[in-house]
């Protein structure tokens, strides 16, 4: 397993799982290629530890997992720490 971290606009790589990461309220940012079907990610909301999959439909990510950071003004280490994992 290859773990990489970059902002999403950075060009992507071929990957079979992209992690996204979000805070609560804000829609996780698609790197620029990578298309889900429609209403994939209608239902997050970016609480604390939320999560969603989908596959993608375009692009060099084969899958894409939306992780939630909950309020930004409570992001701490252990959060981005537990999200991680969740990630890993």
């Amino acid at each position: 397993m290859k773990l990489t971290v970059a902002p999403s606009s950075r060009k992507l790589s071929e990957t079979a799982l992209l992690v996204l990461f979000a805070f609560e309220g804000a829609r996780p940012e698609l790197p620029a290629g990578v298309k889900l079907p429609a209403g994939a990610l209608d239902e997050f909301k970016g609480e604390f530890r939320e999560t969603r999959i989908a596959d993608a439909i375009a692009g060099p990510a084969k899958r894409v997992l939306a992780i939630g950071l909950g309020k930004k003004e409570t992001l701490d280490a252990e959060r981005v720490r537990r999200g991680a994992a969740i990630g890993v």
